[in-house]
């Protein structure tokens, strides 16, 4: 997946030996050991984890709601049993902060009640439990980010790239939620981060940009158009929009459910165990525009 490939790269990077389990049967980077194989192979894991010190699980399955369970958990769990005893020091879980559910505070933290509601959140929280149980001789780190997203999946960045009449309107409507951006290089480097590093185990953090008081939706046009037309970004305030309660609403009208659109995820626990973000929102966002090579709007 995106984040598990970058986080390949940055393991590449820091001169160590990398090997993956893919179903695909082919990488394109040579330097990488593939392990053709699902989670539902037992032998091909413990091939897999044999002789291996450090491990990030990134796997999931994210559409299929017929097949979430048997990925997201029971894969998860054969992981586990093979990685118990095998000399792995260090794993980290790639999670999300969706297993959290329906918040029960506007401010959301590593303390804060889970209550998953659908497949997936579900699925993905228990996931976290299973993890979290005590690996003998192995630290065990829990990463929940955000909205992840990349050059190729850039989210609602798409509106304040294309801004048409409506994506305006869009961003009139949803404007005052927050949009959870973290970019997924970001996200790597928070798992890389734990790496060697003395902590009670397991620990759980979210990885988000929350923090940021443009991390919103429209926060993000009026930070795309300031970059774009070289505005300093301490000048910037969000464009205006409807009343926050609104969109809400209209999710909870279509959808069923729905987190209140000033819902955000705290990542103090985060910075408190030395991490800094290498992009940060404003770097992200520097990077997707120079690389689509947008000009001034």
């Amino acid at each position: 997946g995106t984040v598990g490939r970058r986080i390949v790269e940055r393991l590449l990077d820091a001169g160590y030996r990398v090997r993956v389990l893919s179903r695909r049967g082919h990488l394109d980077d040579q330097r990488v050991e593939l392990h053709t194989g699902s989670l539902g192979d037992e032998e091909v894991l413990r091939s897999f984890v044999s002789g291996t010190k450090l491990m990030f699980h990134c796997a999931a399955e994210i559409h299929d709601k017929s097949r979430m369970w048997e990925v997201n958990v029971h894969g998860t769990q054969r992981l586990l049993d093979v990685v118990e005893g095998s000399g792995i020091e260090f794993l980290c879980l790639i999670s999300s902060v969706s297993v959290v559910g329906k918040a029960s505070t506007r401010l959301v933290n590593e303390d804060t009640p889970c209550r998953p509601r659908d497949v997936y959140e579900k699925s993905k929280w228990e996931a976290e439990q299973l993890v979290a149980k005590e690996i003998v001789g192995c630290r065990v780190v829990i990463l929940r980010p955000s909205v992840v997203f990349d050059e190729k999946k850039i989210s609602v960045l798409e509106w304040p790239m294309r801004g048409s009449l409506l994506d305006r309107l869009k961003v009139f409507i949803r404007g005052g939620e927050g949009a959870h951006l973290v970019h997924v290089d970001d996200v790597a480097a928070a798992a890389m981060h734990f790496i060697g590093k003395e902590s009670k185990s397991p620990e759980c953090y979210f990885v988000t940009c929350d923090h940021e008081e443009l991390n919103s939706v429209s926060g993000l046009w009026s930070l795309c158009r300031a970059i774009q037309n070289n505005v300093p970004v301490g000048q910037v305030r969000p464009v205006p929009h409807l009343p926050i309660i609104i969109p809400h609403v209209i999710r909870l009208i279509r959808r069923g459910k729905s987190n209140p659109g000033y819902v955000r995820y705290s990542p103090e626990k985060l910075f408190s165990a030395g991490f800094k973000f290498p992009l940060g929102l404003e770097g992200a966002v520097r990077k997707i525009i120079s690389g689509k090579g947008i000009g001034p709007a």
